[in-house]
């Protein structure tokens, strides 16, 4: 097993510490996955006006940088010291 996929939603995860065990017993590498979904169609506006769009992408940028934060807490975890991670 080369790599192990951890998929979170940064809910606490018992996961983390098996995927470190199991990483370090058949030297894997171990990658975060986090999706953020778009805003589209179903995205209520509460201003409705032009600017909309630019806020809708300003928002975007936050979350995706939150949220890339939160991956590399979890990668640079002291269960994963002398492990490939990446997320």
């Amino acid at each position: 097993m080369k790599t192990i996929l951890i998929p979170t939603d940064f809910s606490p995860e018992n996961a983390i510490q098996f995927a470190a065990i199991l990483a370090r017993k058949m030297g894997s590498a171990v990658h975060f996955l986090n999706i953020i979904e778009p805003l589209g169609g179903d995205s209520i506006s509460i201003s409705g006006g032009e600017s909309d769009a630019g806020m809708d992408n300003l928002f975007m940028l936050k979350l995706i940088e939150r949220n890339q934060k939160e991956v590399n807490k979890r990668a640079n975890r002291s269960d994963f010291m002398e492990i490939e991670t990446k997320g």
